[in-house]
C-alpha cells in the first residue's frame, strides 16, 4: 500500500516476511533461542516487532505486534514485553525515512569481531560485501545509549556491530536487512582467514626442513631444531643438495656409533 507517496507493506505481507527472515536466521545459525529481534515498518507511524525472547525457530503471529513509533502496542487487549532492543529500532526508523527492515541477530564470526571491538570496513571481495560497506563497532551496553549512537550512523550505513550484543543491520525490507547480516558474516569469516594466514606460510618464505622429510627426526643438526629450507609450489619438493648430504652424514654417523657399541 502506498501512504503519502511512500509504498509500504500490509500488516499480512509484513509479518509473513519477518517469520521468513527469522526462518533463514535459524537455517543459517546466527539466532540463539529468543535472543534478538525483527521488524518491519508498515506505514508512517507503525511498526511491526517480534515480542521479547520470541523463537526464532518456530516463529509465528502471536510472536509479534503492531506499535507506534514511541513504541506504544496498538493492537490487542493483552499487552506483550516488548524486546531491549526496541529503542534502536525506533531510532533508525525516526532517522532514516528510507528503511523499513532492520534485524537484530547473532552470526558467530561477526559476534567474534563485536567481542574483539573490531568493525566492518569497506571491501571489494563481493558484490554483497560491496554493497554492505561499513558497520562500526559500538561498546555502549543499553538499548538507549545505543540508539544514540545508530542516530549518527544509520542515514550512512546498512548496519552496526554491537560490541556486547551481536548486531544489527536495516535495509528497505526486512529480506534486504537479512541479506546484510549474510553479506557481514562473510566478510567475517573472510577476515579471520586473512588474519590468521590459514595457509602455510613462515617467516622469510622458508619452512622447517622436517615438514619435507617425513620419518627423520630432529638429528639433522644437533644444535638446532630444524634447517630451513625455501617454499616451492609443487609438492613433490626437491630437497636442496647440502641439505641431502647433512642428513647423509648424520645417518651414517648414527651407524657407527650403533656398530661400535
Amino acid at each position: 500500500m502506498v501512504i503519502q507517496g511512500v509504498k509500504y507493506s500490509s500488516d499480512f505481507e509484513a509479518k509473513k516476511a519477518i517469520i521468513e527472515a527469522s526462518k533463514r536466521l535459524n537455517e543459517k545459525g546466527y539466532a540463539i533461542g529468543g535472543d534478538g529481534s525483527l521488524s518491519v515498518r508498515v506505514g508512517p507511524n507503525a511498526v511491526w516487532i517480534t515480542v521479547a525472547g520470541a523463537d526464532k525457530c518456530r516463529l509465528a503471529q502471536d510472536m509479534m505486534v503492531r506499535i507506534d513509533l514511541n513504541g506504544k502496542q496498538m493492537m490487542g487487549a493483552n499487552q506483550r514485553q516488548l524486546p531491549e532492543d526496541l529503542p534502536v529500532h525506533l531510532k533508525v526508523y525516526g532517522e532514516n525515512d528510507k528503511v523499513q527492515g532492520i534485524i537484530h541477530a547473532y552470526p558467530p564470526m561477526v559476534n567474534v569481531m563485536a567481542i574483539c571491538g573490531k568493525s566492518i570496513e569497506k571491501a571489494g571481495f563481493s558484490p554483497a560485501v560491496r554493497a554492505l560497506g561499513s558497520a562500526q563497532n559500538i561498546q555502549e551496553m543499553n538499548g538507549d545509549s545505543i540508539a544514540q549512537k545508530v542516530a549518527l550512523l544509520c542515514k550512512a550505513d546498512n548496519g552496526v556491530l554491537l560490541q556486547n550484543d551481536g548486531c544489527m543491520f536495516w535495509g528497505t525490507s526486512v529480506m534486504e536487512a537479512f541479506y546484510r547480516v549474510e553479506a557481514a558474516e562473510y566478510y567475517a569469516k573472510v577476515a579471520s582467514e586473512l588474519e590468521n594466514r590459514v595457509f602455510p606460510t613462515c617467516e622469510n618464505n622458508v619452512l622447517p626442513v622436517e615438514h619435507h622429510l617425513k620419518g627423520v627426526t630432529q638429528v639433522i643438526h644437533p644444535q638446532s631444531k630444524s634447517i630451513e629450507v625455501p617454499i616451492v609450489e609443487n609438492q613433490n619438493i626437491e630437497i636442496p643438495l647440502p641439505v641431502k648430504d647433512m642428513v647423509m652424514q648424520e645417518v651414517v654417523k648414527r651407524v657407527m656409533m650403533q656398530m661400535n657399541k
